[in-house]
């Protein structure tokens, strides 16, 4: 958000066609950043995350926020291939920051060899 949020009443997602997702918890705030933890999602999907009651101090607003979910696409270009492959082993053994936590995708906190076996078990999915 360009403002920051005072607070946000829920969150709904809705799922893609044939996909799965929750909300896990309450949305966290900080600033102008708004957190929703998601739970059992399914990889290959887009999504919408519906935040309630958001407050800018100001008024209360409803926001949808779309997204796609992937597994592996580290590059962010709607498709897991050799380049999602490369861009993980060139970064394995560091520790995951804000320029690298992409590659993270066991979420463990550290790059390493198992982050690159998922990348590439997920090799050829995309997002339509």
């Amino acid at each position: 958000f360009a403002v920051p949020i005072t607070g946000v009443t829920g969150a709904t997602v809705i799922p893609g066609p044939g996909g799965t997702a929750s909300i896990a918890g309450s949305p966290s705030i900080a600033g102008t950043e708004v957190t929703v933890n998601l739970t059992n999602v399914s990889n290959a999907q887009t999504l919408s995350v519906n935040l309630i009651g958001v407050n800018d101090g100001t008024a209360l607003h409803d926001v949808s926020i779309p997204m796609g979910v992937l597994l592996g696409d580290v590059n962010a270009t709607r498709r897991v291939d050799s380049a999602d492959v490369f861009n993980v082993r060139q970064t394995t053994l560091q520790d995951a920051t804000s320029t690298n936590f992409r590659m993270d995708v066991n979420a463990s906190g550290r790059i390493d060899s198992s982050d690159v076996f998922i990348v590439r078990q997920q090799t050829l999915t995309g997002l339509k």
